[in-house]
């Protein structure tokens, strides 16, 4: 399984049966708002992203974009022409505390090839506006051998390290 930080640290490419989680949690609310773009250049079972509370996925909490399996939330779809732009509501599916960021790039079958990439992921509470980041709070992320989830296999997990202003109440990476 493998993943790979691109484009200092905006973009996160997964490759073959990979499932990862971040180091960071967020506190998931009624107004967290998950905007990211996303593109695969071949197609696996599951192509997707959620956030989860601990080690034992929930196909209620992660959204599949994309692939052959029918797994998770599937309001959303991903048609394979480059990159796509998504805006998920995540707080009107759910809410939690101390929730980890999950990309799914699953593939069982045959566990090589599919790719997943997501580019300029945000994460921000949308009570008060959408105010983004400016360019200095733009975060680095690097790969740790550490909290990965079920499903990956042992060579890591990305994490993130953000450098936002907390009173503002938006990450990127």
């Amino acid at each position: 399984a493998n993943i790979n930080i691109q484009d200092n640290g905006l973009t996160a490419v997964l490759t073959d049966n990979t499932w990862r989680r971040t180091n960071t949690t967020y506190n998931v609310t009624a107004n967290t708002v998950l905007e990211f773009e996303f593109q695969s250049t071949s197609q696996g079972e599951i192509h997707g992203i959620g956030f989860d509370s601990d080690e034992n996925l929930s196909a209620t909490q992660i959204f599949q974009l994309y692939g052959t399996q029918n797994w998770g939330n599937r309001d959303f779809d991903y048609s394979p022409s480059g990159y796509q732009s998504f805006t998920i509501r995540v707080g009107d599916y759910y809410t939690g505390n101390n929730m980890y960021l999950v990309l799914v790039n699953d593939k069982d079958q045959n566990p090589t090839g599919n790719t997943s990439y997501f580019r300029n992921v945000r994460i921000y509470e949308d009570g008060t506006g959408n105010q983004p980041c400016g360019p200095g709070d733009v975060p680095s992320a690097t790969v740790s051998s550490t909290n990965e989830t079920q499903q990956g296999a042992n060579d890591g997990s990305i994490t993130f390290n953000f450098n936002d202003n907390a009173g503002r109440g938006n990450i990127e990476f």
